[in-house]
């Protein structure tokens, strides 16, 4: 994901300091798109035969069974920066990517959809400042 990511950079030391915001809603969109496109469709599962019988006893045995059922999802990626302390002077900034896909299918039953999260940083660094100098000065 990093040669995604378009850097700023500072002139002062060639520190990596901030993200294209413009480039970063560019990347989500897409992400967006991406991901909606291949969670949704068609989805191929195998079933036990002794799942279908309706007996305890017999689920998890007998031949498999090919079943195919429609998928539907829900996307949501978002970008989210967080700045913290890391010392004198220094903040550490970071930038991470949420993403959420709530997947449900038409079934008779009505199946409760299934959420998954998934967070992943993007992108880090520690940002520094001059250290102040302080005098004791004494009167007298």
């Amino acid at each position: 994901m990093p040669e995604y990511l378009p850097q700023t950079v500072c002139e002062k030391d060639g520190a990596e300091t901030a993200l294209s915001t413009y480039a970063l809603g560019v990347l989500e969109a897409e992400l967006t798109d991406a991901l909606r496109k291949s969670l949704n469709g068609t989805a191929k599962a195998f079933v036990p035969l002794g799942n279908l019988t309706g007996l305890m006893l017999l689920n998890g045995r007998g031949m498999k069974i090919p079943v195919r059922f429609s998928v539907e999802s829900a996307v949501s990626v978002r970008f989210e920066s967080v700045l913290t302390g890391a010392g004198i002077n220094r903040t550490a900034y970071r930038t991470v990517l949420h993403i959420e896909a709530v997947l449900f299918t038409a079934e008779r039953d009505g199946a409760e959809p299934v959420t998954v999260t998934a967070a992943y940083p993007v992108y880090e660094a520690v940002l520094a400042g001059d250290v102040p100098q302080y005098g004791v000065v004494r009167a007298g």
